[in-house]
């Protein structure tokens, strides 16, 4: 009888078989394998320090932040130190070394590792001499765009890569001037970020403020705000002069990314704030840390608040000069960049009738320019919002966009759009924002013209939008037309850059006057163009004992806003990163070079991504992959987009259902009815805002949270289900 083993059991001794050769196999190579890591390893180093003959490995002390370091030898001297670093690249980890003399002068650096996986072709190129070699003789900071040139196409390594060097050149920059120990008594240190401090009198902090201390050397001030990855703290200490004495960024008080964000605690970030009195913005006298725009921005916003809270307690005849970060005491302060002076704008003079000059009037004078102009026409496509976006069916009912509503396709095509929406116009106020013909009509007449039958003024219309909205016919001055925006902001006209205010004519969330039937805006200045302020003023504007609504659904009884195109309003909104720098011309209008090697601004309004040279010289002074940034914010803000519409759509069934039941009071359905219409607001403001997100991520993030909130207290209204 033959023996018979389980099969479990020949299963249990193929594994102990199999486990055993791979014991052996590993024991064989292991040596090897490390043998060749370390050879490796003393390769980079050799690479990044030719006159090196030897390397002795330093002790760290814990959170040193670095993976190690070696003194460079030569002929039993130190020479130097070779640093090595691991960052976060577009691929995965990155190690670098990086060699550094005892001057503090980069002598090479090597990229790669064991876990490098940088995308072939492109961000496999910072291994390469092209990329590595223009490290050797700078000196930190190093920063993409500034020193060192990015890779075509890999920006994110590029950075990363920059930040790295950062990391261990201030490492090693520590090891060789050590900092100065501070003998005062450790309550009195304030993080090192008020020097000559004797006194400590802490105050109740204002609104926004984490911690605020008073001191015979000035104020600091604790505040928090959110970083990328959550909140960070930043420390302040400000001199009774009104400037930046130190900054602090607490590691233990953020969760920056390792290699990017956290390079903010680096004195190349934060030391460009000593010395200054502010107000401080990125772009402007800030340079951002190279891949972390968001981290620095977060610490400029905490040093603007931090500078104004401590206002009330500067005393100025306390203030001594405070020196910026590298300057002697006994020299004169640099002084802090100031911003450009807005380009001022004037308003046209109405009431008196001109013949408008049609863009091919000026194409002799502005050759260039008008072939530029007429570019725009390429842009063919349109899409169909109903098909994209499903739930407007549903949503927009009772108004004409429920069925019929396609995407713009740019200035010069805005008539014909207009005549062709299948929506029906009976009054020449549609023209508003669709022809200077129109324009121009409404500057000579006033109200009446808005008015007018639609088919009337269609057969004295010629011209798209065209030079004469935003120049009038002056050729090159920039003008205001639309007198509306002019009335709506007043005096602050002279806040908003010209530019800006050209475009602002048209691309804003704007109403017709229920009297009038005018064109008008539902704010009164700068601050109250806020959605919140906005939706108050339609909340509180009455016609006819009933508040104020674009249209009515017919199912529900919403009486619902319909919101138009807020672009003017969110990128100037609260959270806007860079409304108080750039002009909608600067990212949309970018400068062209002409045969003749003279230059003009483009009038192709195209999307800053499109524009290589503004993204290589501009944008990438804080940015290391904007159009990677900016896909990631619109995937975002589409995504939510998208699910509260679908809710919106669910709200409005289940209203109607309510309606028709006859077991809702009119005070129920009305509460219902009022957070429909304010969440639909919330939600509309940001669906016809054309940047889905890029303008300003903050103030779209905060509609989208608002309309959330509004619908989860609206479905809460409803009873439950019977049956």
């Amino acid at each position: 009888m033959k023996l018979r083993i389980p099969a479990w059991l020949r299963l249990a001794i193929i594994c102990v078989a199999v486990g055993g050769m791979l014991g052996i196999v590993n024991s064989i190579t292991k040596g090897p394998i490390a043998q060749r890591a370390v050879e490796a390893a003393n390769a980079s180093r050799y690479a990044c320090f030719p006159g090196a003959d030897a390397f002795e490995e330093l002790e760290l002390s814990e959170g040193s932040g670095v993976d190690g370091c070696y003194a460079a030898m030569q002929g039993g001297s130190q020479i130097g130190y070779v640093t090595q670093v691991t960052v976060t690249g577009f691929g995965g980890p990155v190690e670098i070394h990086v060699g550094m003399d005892l001057e503090g002068t980069i002598t090479g650096i090597s990229v790669g590792g064991s876990g490098f996986a940088e995308t072939p072709g492109l961000g496999a190129k910072s291994k390469e001499p092209a990329f590595t070699d223009q490290f050797a003789g700078l000196t930190i900071p190093v920063q993409v765009g500034n020193n060192v040139d990015a890779i075509t196409g890999a920006t994110i390594t590029s950075g990363a890569v920059c930040s790295g060097v950062n990391k261990a050149g201030y490492f090693v920059r520590d090891l060789i001037n050590p900092p100065a120990e501070d003998n005062r008594p450790e309550d009195l240190q304030f993080g090192g970020v008020l020097p000559g401090a004797t006194t400590k009198e802490q105050q109740t902090a204002p609104e926004g403020i984490d911690e605020l201390y008073t001191s015979d050397a000035g104020v600091v001030v604790y505040v928090t705000g959110k970083g990328r990855n959550g909140p960070m703290q930043v420390q302040v200490g400000i001199g009774h002069s009104g400037q930046v004495a130190g900054v602090y960024i607490d590691p233990a008080k953020h969760s920056e990314t390792e290699g990017l964000g956290d390079m903010v605690e680096e004195s190349y970030f934060w030391g460009q704030f000593i010395g200054q009195s502010g107000s401080f913005t990125i772009g402007d006298n800030v340079d951002a840390v190279s891949g972390a725009t968001i981290s620095s921005q977060t610490v400029v916003d905490c040093v603007n608040k931090a500078l104004e809270a401590a206002q009330p307690y500067l005393d100025p005849s306390k203030a001594t000069d405070i020196a910026a970060l590298g300057q002697s005491d006994d020299a004169p302060a640099a002084p802090a960049v100031q911003s450009s002076a807005k380009r001022l704008t004037q308003v046209v003079k109405t009431g008196s009738g001109v013949t408008v000059m049609t863009a091919q009037d000026w194409a002799e004078t502005y050759p260039e320019i008008y072939a530029s102009y007429l570019a725009n026409s390429e842009n063919t496509e349109v899409h169909d919002y109903t098909k994209d976006y499903p739930m407007i069916g549903v949503v927009y009912e009772g108004m004409a966009f429920s069925k019929f509503y396609g995407s713009a396709r740019g200035h010069t095509y805005t008539v014909e759009d207009v005549t062709s929406t299948g929506r029906p116009h009976a009054l020449a106020n549609c023209f508003s924002c669709k022809t200077p013909d129109f324009t121009a009509m409404v500057n000579e007449m006033g109200d009446a013209a808005y008015r007018l039958a639609f088919e009337d003024v269609l057969a004295q219309v010629n011209e798209s939008i065209s030079c004469y909205n935003c120049h009038a016919n002056t050729g090159d001055e920039l003008v205001i037309t639309h007198t509306y925006l002019a009335d709506a902001l007043g005096e602050e006209l002279k806040d908003v850059d010209a530019a800006t205010l050209s475009c602002a004519q048209c691309h804003v969330e704007y109403y017709f006057h229920p009297t009038t039937k005018a064109t008008s805006l539902p704010y009164t200045s700068l601050a109250t163009m806020d959605p919140d302020a906005i939706l108050d003023y339609y909340n509180h504007t009455q016609v006819n004992g009933e508040v104020f609504a674009d249209y009515v659904n017919p199912r529900t009884g919403v009486r619902q806003i319909k919101v138009q195109h807020p672009e003017f309003e969110t990128y100037m909104g609260a959270g806007s990163v860079h409304a108080d720098t750039f002009s909608c011309a600067d990212c949309h209008m970018g400068q062209a070079t002409a045969a003749d090697g003279t230059t003009y601004i483009s009038h192709t309004w195209i999307s800053p991504l499109e524009n290589q040279t503004l993204l290589d010289n501009t944008c990438a002074q804080c940015h290391t992959d904007l159009a990677g940034q900016v896909a990631a914010i619109q995937e975002e803000a589409e995504r939510r987009t998208y699910a509260i519409g679908y809710t919106l759509e669910g709200l409005t069934e289940k209203l109607a259902k309510a309606v028709e039941s006859g077991k809702y009071t009119e005070e129920e359905l009305n509460a219902i009815r009022a957070l429909a219409r304010d969440a639909q607001f919330y939600w509309d403001f940001v669906f016809v805002e054309n940047s889905e997100g890029a303008h300003n991520s903050a103030l779209t993030t905060r509609c989208l949270n608002q309309a959330e909130e509004l619908l989860n207290q609206a479905m809460n209204l409803f009873k439950a289900e019977e049956g």
